[in-house]
This record gives structure tokens, C-alpha cells and sequence, in this order.
């Protein structure tokens, strides 16, 4: 892979909110006025009985699977309505994983063979990636249009492989383990990849991975065997979620927990005292980050979880700091572009699923 310096040029939207090497999450009552932000609820495309929100862009563009009886289609929000993308090639089996700001979704689909090949999403076409692979899954786009994700080079691979393509080829990337497992889910602008990858040669040990220059560095856990890297962002902050404990076997077991890796260091984001583990699964270039939470006093499936966002100084439920949710609940916060919009999967007082998008207020 060609390493790509250039000069980020960064706006400081929203400085008021600075991520530091450390979160004071008992800060969080008081911290809850620092920010508000207003709802749009987008509800579901037309025909479907609930979907799943999977990236938003610089330009609020919004990526989102609709499901129905016949399965899962892909479509953009943009202009106040939701548009089916593919063309007539888009039946029931694509999926999106991510969207870039010139447009470019990447996403896979089964192949004839039955297999499952990588691929771009157009308007109105379908583009499968290149190179001899079993199986494969884009997970992710950078502003440059380069694709990664996972791979299976052989039918007999337990696992897939982190790889990413380039115009003609499928590159399969090297473990920070003796394993050679893995995946790509995320990668910035100067081909910062991140991840995980397998520590041991059958897969129980797994890290968040981050490669630069092909060339994977191992970024540790918080204290368990599990961790997995879920973004990036331009100046290589990199989030995702860490078992505490061996004794934690997923990622929403108890105690597991967000981190925040930068400059060598792996950082804990912290719980807070109302939730049993949590997530990150989004970072924007000012260093807000978005995720979810399990909560310990749940009364129903669809308040199980909340949406949250990790600021400076405190973890804030984005259900307590948004104006305009009328009856829905915030279940999980999805992603986060440069201006703060965060889009969000929320459940109403019947159960019913919500695509929702929020917006700083005065932004």
C-alpha cells in the first residue's frame, strides 16, 4: 500500500467539547447542560417493518438497510426522504457498511455461487471488487475510495483475513498474533487501518489491530482476551470495545467497556453507574465519539441499551441531552460525522424501530 502524506486541514467544530486523555464519567449530571441536540425522526423507508441506520457522511447523507418479508435493501436519506440505491442488480441480499463524502457505499452481496463477494454500491449499479477470494465483505471507505474489510482466500478457512483492495487486487494483510484471522473496519484518509486480528493460531485471542504501511501494531486490551478496533479517525484516534477480564466472553458481557487508543495508549472510557458495558463504535476528526451502553434497570428489551456520546469530560446519554424524542428511546448510537450529527437506531413506547439523525441545536 502506498503511504499518502498530506496536510489535514481539521475545523474545530464544536470545540467546546475537546477529548481528553482521560474521562471523568463522574462528571456526567453535571456536564448534561453542555450540550443539547434536536431529533429528526426519520422513521422507516416505505415498505419496511424496521431497519438498521449504518453510516451518516460529511454532507448528512445517511445510509440506512430497510427490511421487509423479502429481506434487506439499502437506502439513502438525503433531501427529507429515503431512496432504494443499487439499481435493478439490488435484490434482498446487499448489505451497506459505509458511506464516504463523494458518495462511494461500500457493502457486499451473495454471488451467484453463493458465496459472498465484496463490493461498491452505486445509484444504479452494483461494482464487485476485484481478486480470487472464497468470500469477501467491504466494510469500509475511505474519502479516497479505498475499500477494506475481511476475506477468505480458501473454502476450507475457519476465518477470514484482513484485507483491503486496491484497483485491480485484493491484498491480504498480516495478524499482530500468530494467528492469521481478522478484519478491517475502518480506515482514514492516510491509510490508517483499523481493526483486529488474531493473537493465537486459532482465533479465541483477538485484538483491536491498527496497520500503517501494511505493517500491524497489536493495540492491547483492557485487561481481557477480546478487543476490537471499530474506528478511526484523520489524526488516528481509534475507538472501539475491550473485554476487562478473561472471564468475559463477548463484548456486551458485563464489564466489558469503550476505549479510546491514541499515541500508544489505550485509554478506558468508563461505564458509569447506570450501565453494565459499553461501546464505541464511532469517532469524528474533533474527537466526539458515539456508541452504546447496556442498562442495569432495562424493563424491556427496547430500552436495553441507550445511545451515548463521550465528550471531554463526561459519558452522556443521549436520551437525557436531546430535545424533541417525544416517546421514542435512543438505543444505540450508530455514527458520527464532523458536525456532530449522530444517527441513531431508537425504539416508541410500542416497540416499533426508529431511524433517528440529531443535530447539535444551533448547528
Amino acid at each position: 500500500m502506498i503511504y499518502r502524506a498530506f496536510v489535514l486541514l481539521i475545523a474545530v467544530i464544536l470545540a467546546a467539547w475537546p477529548l481528553a486523555a482521560g474521562m471523568d464519567v463522574s462528571a456526567q449530571d453535571g456536564a448534561a447542560s453542555a450540550a443539547a441536540m434536536s431529533i429528526d425522526d426519520l422513521g422507516l423507508p416505505v415498505g419496511a417493518s424496521d431497519a438498521t441506520p449504518v453510516d451518516i457522511d460529511n454532507n448528512g447523507t445517511i445510509v440506512v438497510i430497510g427490511i421487509d418479508d423479502e429481506g434487506e435493501s439499502v437506502f439513502l436519506y438525503e433531501s427529507g426522504a429515503f431512496r432504494h440505491i443499487g439499481g435493478e442488480a439490488a435484490t434482498s441480499s446487499i448489505h451497506a457498511t459505509a458511506i464516504n463524502d463523494n458518495g462511494i457505499i461500500s457493502g457486499w452481496t451473495e454471488r451467484d455461487d453463493g458465496a459472498i463477494g465484496a463490493l461498491i454500491i452505486g445509484i444504479e449499479n452494483l461494482v464487485e471488487m476485484p481478486g480470487e477470494t472464497a468470500s469477501s465483505r467491504a466494510l469500509a471507505v475511505n474519502s479516497e475510495g479505498i475499500l477494506a474489510g475481511e476475506a477468505t482466500f480458501d473454502g476450507s478457512d475457519p476465518m477470514a483475513s484482513p484485507v483491503y483492495w486496491t484497483s485491480t487486487t485484493v491484498e491480504r494483510l498480516p495478524s499482530a498474533g500468530a494467528g492469521s484471522w481478522g478484519a478491517v473496519n475502518d480506515l482514514n484518509t492516510i491509510e490508517q487501518l483499523a481493526g483486529w486480528s488474531a493473537i493465537d493460531a486459532e482465533g479465541n485471542e483477538r485484538h483491536a489491530t491498527v496497520w500503517i504501511n501494511d505493517a500491524p501494531t497489536d493495540l492491547g486490551t483492557l485487561g481481557g482476551l477480546l478487543s476490537d478496533a471499530r474506528a478511526i479517525n484523520e489524526i488516528g484516534q481509534i475507538v472501539g470495545v475491550s473485554t476487562t477480564s478473561d472471564e468475559q466472553t463477548g463484548f456486551d458481557s458485563d464489564g466489558s467497556s469503550a476505549f479510546l487508543w491514541h499515541d500508544g495508549s489505550m485509554t478506558n472510557l468508563g461505564l458509569g453507574e447506570a450501565h453494565s458495558w459499553a461501546m464505541a463504535n464511532d469517532i469524528n476528526d474533533t474527537g466526539l465519539i458515539t456508541g452504546t451502553v447496556g442498562n442495569l434497570s432495562a424493563d424491556d428489551p427496547s430500552t436495553a441499551t441507550s445511545a451515548v456520546i463521550w465528550t471531554g469530560s463526561a459519558l452522556l446519554d443521549l436520551n437525557d441531552i436531546s430535545a424533541g424524542a417525544g416517546d421514542l428511546h435512543l438505543s444505540e448510537g450508530v455514527a458520527i460525522n464532523n458536525f456532530g450529527q449522530i444517527i441513531c437506531r431508537a425504539f416508541d413506547a410500542g416497540g416499533n424501530p426508529h431511524v433517528v439523525v440529531l443535530t447539535v441545536l444551533g448547528n
